[in-house]
């Protein structure tokens, strides 16, 4: 089923995709779509804005990005440390909130991993929603571990990258690698390598 529909009066209509039509657009299945929609980053199913994500280049997982696909958004335990008002990620998120739910405590990563990567990108379904600058670990326990972290960048629509927010006290050269992960998909799966994008005929 495809619906016409009206986002903004100086933008020409466009088509709504259906979930079903959507999932088979982009690769993933009806509940992920419903995943996307219910964490607010994917706001509808317009046609255009799923033809941008469709277009999204893959991070493959041989390179140098561990990521952390994260779940839907809940309150976070009281007594929870470091404390934190909501575990998991939504759009409605302040970005204050975006770190705080995202900088562990944590299991399974490769502590000086993250380190050498510096930037820690964050996926729901595979697509990237914000990414982490890691400044540092902090150890809650050999096996468990959280991280001293900023916001270099956020996506505030997916599929919609001229809206998403990149920390400009960056470097070019990271504003450049924040840009990038942020308009990629990853392969990877909770949590594991996501690597470079690879270049044409590289």
């Amino acid at each position: 089923m495809v619906n016409l529909i009206q986002i903004d009066p100086a933008v020409p209509a466009t088509y709504a995709m259906s979930r079903q039509k959507a999932a088979e657009f982009l690769g993933i299945s009806v509940d992920s779509v419903g995943f996307l929609l219910k964490s607010r980053y994917l706001p509808d199913l317009d046609a255009r804005r799923l033809l941008s994500m469709a277009g999204q280049p893959w991070l493959y997982s041989d390179g140098d990005y561990p990521v952390l696909q994260q779940g839907a958004s809940e309150h976070a335990p009281k007594k929870l440390v470091p404390p934190r008002k909501y575990i998991g990620e939504s759009a409605a998120h302040s970005d204050i909130e975006c770190v705080e739910a995202n900088q562990g405590v944590w299991a399974g990563f490769n502590v000086d991993h993250v380190l050498a990567a510096r930037f820690l990108p964050v996926t729901l379904r595979k697509f990237p929603v914000s990414v982490l600058q890691i400044h540092e670990a902090n150890s809650a326990d050999e096996e468990r571990v959280s991280f001293v972290a900023t916001l270099a960048g956020r996506v505030r629509e997916l599929g919609a990258p001229h809206l998403n927010y990149i920390d400009k006290s960056l470097s070019a050269e990271d504003q450049e690698i924040v840009r990038t992960l942020l308009t990629s998909r990853s392969t990877s799966t909770v949590p594991g390598p996501c690597g470079k994008l690879k270049q044409p005929n590289a």
